[in-house]
């Protein structure tokens, strides 16, 4: 499947990117490996309405924000290597190889 944006990361920043990509009806990928650098931070601050929430539990609450939305696909995988290809971009991880426009 061709995505209109694939992006790597499903921290706050690549969820809230899929959320507003989602919302104008795009095809969007998010490709995760699950392995955030502030995994061993107890609680975040700055996140209006999660202030004080793990990392992990703003994560989660961000993946079930965009479970509504079919038109946005969670991968977990460990992206490696994203080339362009001049009409699209190949994006490699370990098991496939997936393109966005």
């Amino acid at each position: 499947m061709r995505y209109v944006c694939i992006i790597v990361g499903g921290g706050p920043a690549g969820l809230s990117a899929a959320l507003v990509l989602g919302r104008a009806k795009l095809n969007v990928l998010i490709i995760d490996n699950k392995n955030p650098r502030n995994q061993i931070t107890h609680e975040s601050h700055g996140f209006i309405t999660n202030d004080s929430l793990s990392p992990l539990t703003i994560r989660e609450k961000g993946k079930n924000d965009l479970a509504k939305y079919q038109n946005i696909h969670y991968l977990e995988n460990t992206v490696e290597g994203i080339t362009d290809q001049e009409t699209y971009f190949a994006v490699k991880t370990v098991k496939n190889l997936y393109e966005a426009t």
